[in-house]
């Protein structure tokens, strides 16, 4: 929204908590506030887990984050969280419900009405599928799971928000002997 810009990023915090933080720039990503804790996960990992977070915003300034942790139960989860000001978030949520599976990659696009998309990578020791989860009313509710892919081996998902009001979800697909991208529009309902 205008000159607003939001950047996400994991912490380290004393006692190799690594939890997310976000900082928000009202002038262009000329100057930044004070980064703000997202969510007190508490994930204690002494490593670089390279699982970061999404940011996204919507007209009105909300901030939407996606991110992934393993809390203190050593857990791998999918969170997500809207702030009305970009320094308080509300509760955060589960993104991903399955207790067989292991969620990763998440990605995330934002309308200006503040419908926001969802898109991860979900792994067992067979098979790995791009999910996807939506909210219409800017966070307060989400949609249930919806699965995207069809191949065995899916992953490495994004998605971007087009100018046709629809989004975009791209992914990379194994058909053996060859390696595919697919695009995939996605219209939500109204």
């Amino acid at each position: 929204a205008g000159n607003t810009v939001a950047l996400t990023w994991r912490r380290v915090f004393p006692g190799d908590i690594r939890d997310m933080v976000l900082a928000v720039s009202r002038d262009g990503g000329r100057t930044f506030g004070d980064a703000t804790l997202v969510s007190a996960d508490h994930w204690k990992i002494n490593a670089c887990p390279h699982r970061g977070g999404a940011v996204g915003l919507d007209a009105k300034g909300r901030v939407y984050m996606s991110w992934y942790t393993e809390g203190s139960d050593i857990r791998p989860d999918l969170k997500f969280a809207v702030s009305t000001d970009g320094q308080r978030f509300g509760p955060a949520r589960r993104l991903h419900t399955s207790a067989t599976s292991i969620p990763d990659q998440a990605r995330m696009a934002v309308d200006p009405a503040g419908r926001a998309v969802i898109v991860w990578e979900e792994s067992t020791a067979v098979r790995r599928r791009i999910l996807l989860r939506y909210t219409l009313d800017a966070g307060r509710t989400l949609s249930p799971i919806r699965v995207l892919s069809t191949a065995i081996k899916a992953y490495s998902p994004d998605i971007a928000f087009a100018p046709d009001g629809s989004y975009l979800v791209a992914w990379h697909e194994e058909q053996f002997p060859f390696l595919k991208t697919v695009v995939q529009p996605v219209r939500l309902p109204n």
